[in-house]
């Protein structure tokens, strides 16, 4: 038989809850970067050819969208936003994910973030589990 004595059961709780909060925190962050590096990735450095509707957009040499994908998770570390930057491509990123009208023109649908989070949902939930499960440890 083991016996344990908790000499103060509110601090051990308190720590315990830290650690949840702090893996937690971890997990958003790693699922964040890896959602980046996935949509990132989808997207071809192309000199030629716009790509095909459905398909993820090409950049030219600059990769000014490409560099522009960043993620953010909350201060309370439970949800994390994936997406293009305002100040790195302006609207132009939602007008590829979405097929929107962008500055007088018709852009057709190329998305990049749906199509990454699809390919990474079951890797994302396995590495939030891990990491979680790790931080408790």
């Amino acid at each position: 038989m083991i016996r344990m004595k908790v000499s103060n059961p509110v601090l051990l709780i308190d720590r315990m809850e830290r650690r949840r909060e702090r893996a937690t925190r971890r997990a958003m962050f790693k699922v964040g970067a890896n959602l980046r590096t996935t949509a990132s990735r989808s997207i071809r450095v192309r000199k030629t050819a716009a790509s095909k509707p459905g398909k993820p957009p090409h950049t030219r040499g600059n990769r000014r969208l490409r560099k522009s994908i960043m993620f953010a998770v909350d201060r309370n570390g439970r949800s994390v936003i994936v997406g293009p930057t305002k100040a790195g491509v302006g609207l132009a990123g939602e007008a590829h994910e979405r097929g929107e009208r962008f500055r007088g023109r018709n852009y057709p649908r190329r998305p990049y973030m749906a199509p990454a989070l699809e390919v990474r949902a079951d890797d994302l939930r396995d590495l939030v589990i891990d990491t979680i499960r790790k931080g408790l440890r």
